[in-house]
């Protein structure tokens, strides 16, 4: 009788064991691999998950636009010659502002905007973004490379963060900082910030349902 108590005890012990197991391995995070997996593909806007983006962007706010509306970040990047900020020494005119820093903040601009749908293809080593306005590649290894926007050039750095791809876009004066992931109910989730010496704005989510 006392055997069949320790066995039955033990066999109980082993059963729970290996639930254990099975709920560890469940819960370990995903590789980059998988994550690339899940992130590739066709996604679509869900307007009604991302309060934050401002309205649609019409006629050319700095980038091609080419079909398709362009949502932007709340807050951002300021309009051409808007200085907006502090003192009265800061540029309130695109007569005021060099060459350079117009195709700066035109790029940036540009960058800021979320198409209504994209494209992606992404591997361990790089991501691949399609959109109205074009395909841009990346490569996931931190390293600082330039990047064409219109006249200007910008630079970025993109790399694998946990489970998201973070990139971030700088000009002289001012820095943009993306991820990429997709989270527990398969959305494609784009959070996006922007930062400059005269203001930051709030991260903003765009959510992204699969088509």
């Amino acid at each position: 009788m006392q055997q069949r108590v320790v066995r039955g005890w033990m066999t109980a012990a082993g059963v729970v064991l290996a639930m254990t197991a099975l709920v560890s391995a469940s819960g370990q995070k995903a590789t980059p691999a998988e994550v690339a997996e899940k992130m590739s593909g066709t996604w679509k806007l869900n307007r009604e998950l991302s309060p934050g983006l401002a309205a649609p962007a019409r006629g050319g706010t700095g980038g091609p636009g080419r079909g398709g509306a362009a949502f932007m970040i709340a807050g951002g990047v300021p309009q051409r010659g808007g200085g907006g900020g502090g003192g009265g020494q800061t540029p309130t005119t695109a007569a005021d502002l060099p060459p350079d820093v117009l195709a700066a903040q035109a790029a940036m601009r540009d960058l800021q905007q979320i198409a209504e749908t994209v494209t992606i293809k992404a591997t361990v080593d790089s991501i691949t973004v399609s959109d109205p306005r074009g395909e841009r590649t990346y490569s996931l290894d931190n390293k600082s490379t330039k990047l064409t926007v219109g006249p200007a050039t910008i630079d970025v750095k993109t790399k694998w963060d946990k489970t998201a791809v973070r990139q971030e876009f700088n000009s002289p004066q001012t820095r943009l900082v993306r991820s990429w992931e997709v989270d527990d109910q398969n959305h494609l989730v784009i959070k996006s910030k922007v930062e400059s010496l005269t203001m930051n704005s709030k991260e903003v989510k765009a959510v992204y349902d699969r088509q």
